[in-house]
């Protein structure tokens, strides 16, 4: 397409993209650090060709509230072009669990808040029949899981306000002894799945496309639990989706839009193998392929795997994500994790859920690890 004699030469990117574009051997294409890239007026817009409009304008609304926040100009042109994406809430509540339970009349929660408050009536109240999570409450893993998800939580409102992230924060410290001792009790009497037992009232953001982790029960998009802290934050749904520019003062700058074009017949292409046949679950919904995505599982897993087939209620309610939350696409460093933290985390995790030491000094002790705790006065 490019008339070029051979491949064009793929960069390793173990070093920021931002610096590869100043240097003498700089990409004409990039698919990493785009915010940054874009941030720096180092991305070439163009004009949107009609087969990309056709590919957007077939989009759920979610997704096209996305790209044109992220992608499109003043103008109407575009920045870069989006090959693949995954979406996650928080988690879910089960409706027909829920309405079963002896909790039926209580509104489910829908902020982190609310299910430490939720959870202190639960660990007070019978519930035979009942169980609060299947599938993420094993041992070590599950209290360290509920801890990062809050982390996760907190990064991704403060990005989304575009606050600095600190963790060495009253709130976040309040809300982490909850989540703590709360968990803690939890495990106490639910020691993981092979000890869970009845229909359960949440499900993780990991693998169900439909069923619960147990299999007695299916959710849809209509009952996600976004990602807030509290029921006044806005209720965001984290969209990561990895998008492909052309660098500005790249020789094919003014081919920008037939290069990335080709993104859409591939993405068609790479959907056609059978190893991803979800990839449209996200960007197009009608096409996947619900009932031979479920044959596929059956064949290879057998009936044992059940929990990981599809339903065709979960992938419609996809179209209306817009309705329950608002997208929120944050850059692949969100979370600030520093790569090169000397100590180890896992043992700073070990000691704060074992009660060595207090979530303040978490807190205190994550930030300064990461570099972002400032300098004493």
């Amino acid at each position: 397409m490019l008339g070029l004699k051979q491949p064009p030469i793929e960069l390793d990117c173990t070093e920021s993209v931002l610096e590869l574009v100043k240097g003498d051997t700089a990409p004409d294409i990039c698919g990493y650090d785009f915010f940054a890239l874009k941030e720096a007026g180092m991305v070439a817009a163009f004009e949107p060709t009609e087969l990309m409009k056709e590919d957007m304008a077939a989009m759920p609304q979610y997704l096209q509230d996305v790209l044109r926040d992220n992608l499109m100009t003043e103008d109407g042109k575009l920045s870069g072009y989006l090959d693949n994406l995954d979406v996650q809430p928080l988690g879910f509540y089960v409706p027909d669990a829920w309405e079963a339970s002896p909790y039926r009349d209580m509104t489910p929660p829908s902020s982190v808040e609310e299910i430490l408050d939720f959870l202190e009536i639960y660990l007070e109240t019978p519930h035979d029949g009942f169980c609060f999570i299947h599938d993420a409450t094993d041992g070590w893993w599950g209290r360290l899981w509920v801890v990062t998800l809050l982390m996760r939580c907190w990064a991704i409102q403060s990005n989304y306000a575009k606050i600095p992230l600190r963790y060495n924060n009253p709130e976040f410290i309040r809300l982490l002894e909850r989540t703590v001792d709360l968990f803690n009790r939890l495990l106490k009497v639910e020691k993981g799945r092979k000890n869970q037992k009845g229909r359960q009232l949440f499900q993780d953001n990991l693998f169900s496309r439909g069923p619960t982790g147990n299999n007695l029960d299916t959710i849809t998009y209509a009952s996600l639990i976004p990602w807030r802290l509290t029921k006044d934050q806005p209720p965001l749904i984290h969209v990561m989706a990895d998008f492909y520019c052309v660098r500005t003062g790249s020789p094919y700058e003014d081919r920008a839009a037939e290069l990335l074009e080709r993104i859409i017949p591939g993405r068609e292409a790479y959907c056609s193998r059978e190893i991803r046949p979800l990839i449209y679950e996200f960007i197009n919904p009608d096409r996947v392929d619900v009932e031979g995505f479920n044959k596929m599982i059956l064949k290879k897993l057998g009936g044992k795997y059940s929990w990981k087939l599809v339903t065709q209620e979960f992938i419609d309610s996809i179209w209306d994500i817009h309705k329950y939350a608002v997208p929120a696409i944050v850059p692949d460093d969100y979370q600030n994790l520093n790569d090169h933290i000397n100590e180890n985390p896992e043992a700073l995790f070990r000691k704060l859920l074992d009660g060595e030491v207090t979530a303040a000094d978490f807190a205190a002790k994550w930030d300064e690890m990461n570099h972002w705790a400032e300098p004493a006065q």
